[in-house]
C-alpha cells in the first residue's frame, strides 16, 4: 500500500502527464463516480482514487478507452471499449474488495463489429445490467441491454434499432421501482433529438423523443434518478 505522500505524488504524476500529452490520443481522462471515487487514465495507464484516498494502480490492455466508472458495493466498475484493426469490443473491469480484474461483456450474438458506449446499470450498489452501442459503424448502431444475474449475462435485448443516422451518448439509470430507463442523442434525418426507453419487467417502452420537437440538436444527455422518477438534462445548439 502507497504511503499518503505517494499517493498524491504519484496522482499528479499522471496529471502532469496527460497535461503534457495535450490533444493526443494519449490525452487525460477522468471519470468521477461521485462520494470520493474518481478514475484518471493516460494511454493504458489508469488511477483509482478510492474515497478513503488511497491510490491505486490499474494496467489496461493497449487501445482502451475507459468512459464509465460506477461505484458498487465494497468497489466499482469501469466500462469502456478495446480498438483492434477492424473491431471496436466492449471492455469492462471490476473491482471486488480491492481485488481487481476484467469482467465479461455481454455475448456479441449479432458479431457486430463495433460495441462501445457502455452504460453500467446500478440498483442500490449492485450491478444489473449494461446497456451499449452495436453495428457495422459509428452511423449504423443499435441500441441493446442485458441483465446481470449475478452469475452472467442475459441474451442481449433491443432497445432501440438502427436508425437514419448515429445513436451515440448513452445515459442510464435504475428507478426507484426497479425499472430501467435509458436516455440517448439519435440523428431523425434532420438534426439530433434525445430519445428515452423504459425497461418494465423484460419489456421495453418503443423509442420516443424526450422533448419538444424542435430544428436544431439536441446532444450529450445525463440522466439521474430522482425519488420516484428521474431528470434529465441535455445539450442544444441555439443558432449561434
Amino acid at each position: 500500500m502507497m504511503c499518503k505522500t505517494h499517493q498524491l505524488l504519484a496522482w499528479a504524476a499522471l496529471a502532469v502527464a496527460g497535461c503534457a500529452a495535450g490533444a493526443s490520443a494519449q490525452s487525460l481522462r477522468t471519470l468521477d463516480a461521485g462520494g470520493g471515487l474518481y478514475l484518471n487514465q493516460i494511454g493504458s495507464r489508469a488511477l483509482v482514487r478510492q474515497p478513503s484516498g488511497e491510490v491505486t494502480e490499474l494496467s489496461l490492455p493497449p487501445g482502451t478507452a475507459l468512459s464509465r466508472l460506477e461505484s458498487l458495493t465494497g468497489g466499482w466498475i469501469a466500462a469502456g471499449e478495446i480498438d483492434a484493426p477492424g473491431l471496436t469490443e466492449l471492455y469492462l473491469v471490476r473491482d471486488d474488495a480491492g481485488v481487481r480484474s476484467p469482467f465479461p461483456a455481454p455475448a456479441n450474438t449479432a458479431e457486430d463489429p463495433l460495441r462501445s458506449g457502455p452504460m453500467p446499470l446500478v440498483e442500490r450498489g449492485r450491478l444489473v445490467g449494461l446497456a451499449w452501442l452495436a453495428g457495422s459503424g459509428v452511423r449504423q448502431t443499435a441500441v441493446y441491454a442485458s441483465q446481470w444475474s449475478g452469475l452472467d449475462w442475459s441474451q442481449p435485448e433491443l432497445v432501440s434499432p438502427i436508425g437514419p443516422g448515429t445513436q451515440i451518448a448513452i445515459d442510464g439509470a435504475v428507478l426507484a421501482d426497479g425499472s430501467w430507463l435509458l436516455v440517448w442523442s439519435a440523428y431523425d434525418g434532420n438534426d439530433d433529438e434525445i430519445l428515452w426507453s423504459r425497461r418494465v419487467g423484460e419489456s421495453w417502452s418503443a423509442p420516443a423523443v424526450l422533448h419538444e420537437p424542435n430544428k436544431v440538436p439536441d446532444i450529450t444527455p445525463e440522466l439521474v434518478a430522482t425519488g420516484r422518477g428521474a431528470l434529465a438534462a441535455w445539450n442544444w445548439w441555439d443558432g449561434g
